[in-house]
């Protein structure tokens, strides 16, 4: 033996690999009382063992004896395990030989005193060999399964794992090796599972050379005929039941893959469902399992349908899922996990059969009955659980859009349950109390531990009772609105019945009578939309001799309804809104051509409006004051809705409209905001109608912006903006710091404990009163509002072109001053000669106080009241000062991002793109990851609106900043994340460390999606015949150098959807630079081929990427592929990297170069940089689990692929097909959940 190593002090040499020693270390690597040092010399030099020329002879030795410890025998297995995993490759034939006969006879050995650990390594050690060698070199190894099938019980489940292992890494894990066999695993394995009989009936043709197979059964048909025999046994016996979980769970990694006929010639589903009647719930539970993976495989023919569909159709087996799903229940009182888990598969197998009705009704067999399967549906669809419902609740969604099953419709006798069950759980769950006894948030508390994942599996579950609502309505309109329209009687009723009671300063936003009206409202606007499409379907029919004389009774119904709701007043707002949202959706869609209720429905907003403002009260209850407030801008919003949709009818009254909202804005309570959202409407009204004349409309546009576009030409105001200190004279945020400092503020701990004076309550009234003085919301509004919805071309956009055109010049100079000076306040620069106390004061008054979902401590009404309760304090008042930089920030950004879609008035100014560049960016990166995502915002439209013959002189200078800019910020605060979480301590607050890294994933992914939106080679192209931008992009290399370094960082940053989604950014670049005498190529090439092939290995080597090491494989394989053969350079990278031998890197070129299957070529790089990765794919399944209190877990069982997308935002683009359409999309495959974002409620 070669090599040292000292165990205790003691020298070990030749000798080191005696027995003695090595039970020794084993002893010390194990003993829980061993010292830390001692442990670790134990562990190196048990490794060093593993590395020993006799190392796999020793392993043998010491796993056969069978009277060594279990810890003895395991480390011998593992000897083995490091000889074939790591030396296989570099063993001669005669080596291997005897690698495999011991791992053949240690097989051959086992019995049931072994550990169920010593025979699944056994079993593990059997797959890596045959993942190596079978059907190269070992063509004999089906027969030696077969030899051993005919052993113990024990020796059939080790048989039974093998297989199981042997066709996941074949066909589902992304293993390295079998990637690298290519399909001869797949091949071979094909060919030992299927029947003779249904290879030779199907497969006339195929290649019979490759002899791997032994016998003519097959697999199949031996686990199916060993699962009917464990079947007949008796069920208590604890080795019938691990048998039969063993065969159960080998066919649910087979049925995936396996070819559809030979699972239907051997019995298999009947065999399977045969084990649902067991009394065992593991049983149950695998059987369910296997049945699931069954039927989500796609591709089936109708006679697959018929034979392996139809009989979980059948009257039988339904009673058998309908017995075992009532088995199932479980109630919060008493949650059983092993059933309540069974209960949650049950439903999701139950919709993936269900599927079938969906979208191959006519193919399943005419015995089968579906009023029965109906009924069981419906049955587990009411279940208390969320997570045992939706799967139903989502097949339901897309059962109901059909208009027959099998030539009949029969879903009409469970319409109404249906409808009541949607209008009872589309209540807002996420906004009830934590602690709320009522059964589904119970269970749902125990199936999601995070607050986003939460409220992403309420929107979807909430998304699926809308469909199911519009398409009950669809089916029968006027019966179902009618239901609809009682059950909101009823709440409405609830709410009234309280207002006896009413006092504003007891108020609640989330009475239960406030949440029930707030589901009956969600009810109204999906049934409306449900009616609106009956309408356009029997339209499009024009069966005119049913639908004229249905449709007026119907809108009949409506009006009267919708009138009736003009006479109710609530002194609650957050009722008063609900009943404004229902007027508003019945008068904007399905009454929208019943002009005399549009009238009153102004008049209506307008009255609610008026009596708001006459009997305005304020309380001391802060959420009362901010929901009358909310209710004021509903109304608004609602007024402005109408006066877009109904333009020409409102002309004709515009006389009188325009008197009273004049009535309205001249109210002394009404606020600014207010006021200019009411003129807003006016403006909206005349620009849209067609009844006026091009100058008419002029004229009284122009009156309607003429005292706002004065002050942008008001000459003391172009003074005070021409220097920071007059920016902040005019905002009235001068002398902040002296006052802070005056009273010693940077001492206090706690600003909102320390109440303001008689001149911090003026200073604080002068700032709020400054953001009515400048005009930069009012022509935000005001511009906004005359584009919204505007397409270019139109009467309307041309009228706001010649509008704004004119004052965008003059705009633009104090707008870019705005941005500049907001930003420069958030500088340190700018505090530079300030004493250290004012900069410490200065960035604590800049620090944003804020509620994120899922991360903050208490309630969003929480958070409002503490902000409410420090209004009058130090804190109140640095509050005000971020709030007006605030608001000049957002509306400089909207009015800007605005100005950007009348076109050439903004993209032909001469000298503007590096003004603009150098406004928006020069101190950008002083601000807060949340503001700077703003500018995100704000710059997307100002690059897609450019005219493609105007980029090369706009937006190469904006680009170049942009990038640049969000290269420093974003790399900085991924740089500071990572050093604090290096420093982290016990008294460290986790709470405001979380919230900043979920602030800097959501600005991360921002930057990253539009990157990806402007490299999309499908999008942003202005016209048919234009450029791409991507094509700019590339083609600029200032341009592109500043994003792709970008890339390239980003590929380094600690967020593996952002990391997934840029490396197939860059492989889409990659393909671009080949040009061999192209010096900008060139130049590119070697860029990837050292910096982003680099930054690629590094976070290969990280182990925070292992979920995104496929993708980082694939990024190196196409670097490797496409510019190995133009540049040397990658091969030089890869030669510098430790533990890679020349050869190997040779090797691997060529096969990738040669190979074009991804999968081949992400293996090749795996295998290659194997030593370097962090944690290998395949270990995954291995790390522990550490819960919160830092202990090492029961972990819960792990989602399915289907809970977690209920559990993430994408699930709810399966939901997309129009309402009364009968096609069905299927999920599409969703990226991680999104993180939550911060909600827009900074104080």
């Amino acid at each position: 033996m070669n090599g040292t190593s000292n165990l205790n002090g003691h020298q070990h040499r030749d000798q080191a690999s005696s027995t003695s020693q090595l039970f020794e270390a084993l002893k010390v690597a194990h003993d829980p009382r061993s010292t830390q040092s001692s442990r670790q010399e134990a562990f190196q030099f048990l490794e060093h063992v593993k590395h020993q020329d006799d190392a796999p002879a020793n392993g043998f030795t010491l796993a056969s004896e069978k009277s060594n410890s279990v810890e003895i025998r395991h480390f011998g297995l593992s000897l083995l395990e490091t000889a074939i995993r790591l030396r296989w490759q570099n063993y001669q034939l005669a080596e291997t030989s005897a690698v495999r006969e011991w791992v053949l006879q240690l097989a051959q050995r086992i019995d049931e005193r072994d550990a169920v650990f010593i025979r699944n390594k056994i079993a593990q050690l059997w797959v890596e060999i045959a993942k190596r060698s079978w059907a190269l070199d070992w063509m004999n190894m089906d027969e030696m399964l077969v030899e051993l099938w005919s052993g113990s019980a024990v020796q059939k489940v080790l048989i039974l794992e093998v297989l199981e292992t042997l066709s996941e890494n074949s066909f589902g894990k992304e293993d390295t090796i079998t990637a690298l066999r290519g399909q001869d695993l797949s091949k071979a394995c094909v060919e030992i599972f299927t029947p003779e009989e249904t290879l030779v009936k199907h497969f006339p043709g195929r290649d019979t050379t490759l002899n791997v197979r032994h016998g003519n059964e097959g697999w199949l048909t031996r686990i199916s005929e060993f699962l009917n025999w464990c079947n007949q046994q008796d069920p208590n016996n604890r080795d019938i039941q691990l048998c039969t979980e063993k065969a159960l769970e080998t066919l649910k990694s087979v049925v995936p893959w396996a070819i559809l006929a030979g699972i239907a010639g051997v019995n298999v589903v009947q065999n399977i469902c045969q084990s649902l009647l067991s009394s065992n719930a593991p049983v149950q539970l695998a059987a369910v399992e296997t049945l699931y993976a069954l039927y989500s495989r796609p591709h089936y023919t109708t006679e697959d349908i018929k034979v392996l569909v139809g009989p979980l159709y059948m009257s039988d087996t339904i009673d058998v899922l309908r017995r075992l799903y009532e088995w199932s229940v479980v109630t919060t009182n008493d949650i059983d996990d092993q059933k309540y888990l069974l209960c949650k598969k049950l439903s999701e197998l139950m919709h993936s059969v269900g599927n079938y009705m969906v979208v191959r009704s006519e193919s399943l067999p005419d015995e089968v009955d579906i009023p029965n399967f109906l009924n069981l549906l419906l049955q587990i669809v009411t279940n208390d659980s969320l997570h045992v419902s939706i799967p139903i609740l989502h097949l339901w969604s897309q059962l109901l859009r059909l208009t027959s099953i099998k030539g009949s419709d029969p879903t009409a006798s469970m319409l109404e349950p249906l409808l009541n069950l949607c209008i009872e759980r589309l209540i807002k769950y996420e906004i009830l109390p934590e602690d709320a006894d009522i059964p589904a948030l119970i269970f749902l508390r125990e199936d999601l531990d995070t607050i986003p994942e939460r409220h992403a599996f309420l929107g979807n579950y909430a998304r699926f009772c809308k469909t199911i609502v519009e398409n009950i309505v669809f089916k029968l309109p006027k019966d179902a609105l009618q239901h609809v329209l009682s059950r909101t009687d009823q709440a409405i009723q609830e709410a009234r019945s309280a207002q006896a009671h009413f006092d504003m300063e007891h108020y609640k936003k989330s009475s239960h009578y406030a949440i029930r009206l707030d589901a009956q409202v969600t009810v109204i606007e999906a049934a409306l939309l449900g009616y609106t499409a009956w309408r356009a379907d029997r339209y499009k029919r024009m069966n005119t001799v049913t639908y004229v004389p249905e449709q007026h009774a119907i809108n009949g119904i409506l009006e009267k309804y919708c009138r009736g709701l003009f006479d109710l007043r609530f002194e609650e707002p957050n009722i008063q809104q609900r009943i404004v949202v229902m007027v508003s959706d019945f008068t904007l869609d399905p009454l929208k051509r019943t002009v005399p209720l549009v009238l009153s429905t102004f008049q209506y907003l307008l009255d609610v409006k008026a009596a708001l403002l006459e009997n305005r009260k304020t309380s001391s209850n802060s959420q009362y004051n901010e929901d009358t407030k909310e209710l004021q801008r509903l109304t608004s919003h609602q007024i402005q809705r109408l006066s877009l949709k109904f333009s020409d009818d409102l002309i004709d009254s515009f006389s009188e409209i325009e008197s009273k909202i004049s009535r309205v804005c001249q109210m002394s309570q009404i606020d600014e905001e207010d006021r200019d959202r009411c003129i807003a409407a006016l403006l909206i009204i005349v620009q849209r109608t067609t009844k006026l004349s091009r100058d008419v409309q002029s004229q009284r546009l122009e009156s309607y912006i003429s005292q706002t576009m004065s002050k942008w030409t008001n000459p003391q105001f172009h003074e005070q903006m021409q220097s920071f200190d007059g920016f902040c004279r005019l905002l009235h945020i001068d002398g902040i710091e002296e006052y802070f400092s005056d009273r010693q503020a940077g001492k206090v701990e706690d600003w909102s404990t320390i109440l303001l004076d008689d001149k911090g309550r003026a200073m604080k009234a002068q700032i709020d009163a400054s953001q009515h003085e400048i005009p930069l919301r009012i022509t935000s509004s005001f511009c906004s509002v005359s584009l919204d919805k505007v397409e270019p071309g139109t009467p309307a956009y041309e009228l706001a072109v010649a509008l704004w055109s004119k004052f965008v010049p003059e705009i633009l100079e104090l707008l870019l001053q705005f941005i500049s000076l907001a930003h420069m306040y958030s500088s340190p620069s700018t505090w530079n000669h300030s004493s250290p106390n004012v900069k410490t004061i200065q960035a604590r008054i800049l620090r944003d106080r804020f509620w994120q979902v899922g991360i903050s401590s208490g309630s969003r009404d929480d958070f409002y009241q503490r902000v409410e309760q420090s209004k009058s304090s130090l804190e109140g008042l640095a509050s005000a000062v971020r709030g007006s930089l605030r608001l000049v920030r957002d509306k400089s950004y909207r009015l800007l991002a605005t100005i950007a879609l009348l076109g050439d008035a903004l993209y032909r100014i001469e000298g503007l793109p590096p003004v603009l560049a150098r406004s928006v960016f020069e101190h950008a990166s002083s601000l807060t990851t949340h503001q700077t995502g703003m500018i995100i915002e704000m710059m997307r439209p100002i690059i897609e609106q450019c005219p493609a013959d105007a980029r090369s002189t706009f937006l190469t200078p904006v680009l170049i900043a942009m990038f640049d800019t969000l290269d420093h910020k974003v790399t900085s605060e991924w740089a500071t994340i990572e050093r604090t979480k290096a420093a982290a301590s016990e008294d460290d607050d986790l709470q405001e460390e979380m919230k900043n890294e979920s602030i800097l994933r959501n600005l991360t992914y921002n930057c990253v999606t539009l990157v990806v939106r402007l490299l999309d080679p499908n999008d942003l192209a202005p016209g048919p015949d234009q450029p791409l931008i991507r094509d700019f992009i590339l083609s600029t290399p200032n341009v592109f150098k500043s994003l792709i370094l970008f890339c390239t960082h980003a590929l380094q940053m600690h967020d593996n959807r952002c990391c997934s989604t840029i490396t197939k950014v860059l492989r889409s670049i990659i393909s671009s630079f080949t040009l061999p005498t192209s010096s900008l190529h060139e130049e590119v090439r070697e860029f990837v081929s050292t910096e982003v092939l680099k930054a690629a290995i590094l976070s290969l080597h990280d182990p925070y990427f292992v979920d995104t090491q496929a993708d980082l494989a694939q990024l190196i394989a196409s670097i490797i592929k496409r510019y190995s053969p133009l540049t040397n350079t990658p091969r030089q990278v890869l030669l510098h990297l430790p533990e890679i031998e020349q050869a190997h890197v040779d090797d691997a070129i060529n096969r990738i170069c040669k190979d074009n299957s991804s999968r081949i070529q992400r293996a090749v790089v795996l295998k290659l940089l194997e030593n370097l990765r962090g944690v290998t794919v395949s270990e995954q399944g291995r790390i522990t689990k550490v819960v919160p209190n830092g202990n090492i877990g029961p972990r819960k069982p792990v989602r399915s692929a289907l809970a977690e997308k209920y559990a993430s935002i994408d699930a709810a683009k399966e939901n997309g097909s129009a309402v009364g359409g009968s096609s069905v999309t299927a999920f599409q495959k969703g990226h991680s959940p999104d993180l939550a974002g911060v909600a827009d409620m900074f104080a």
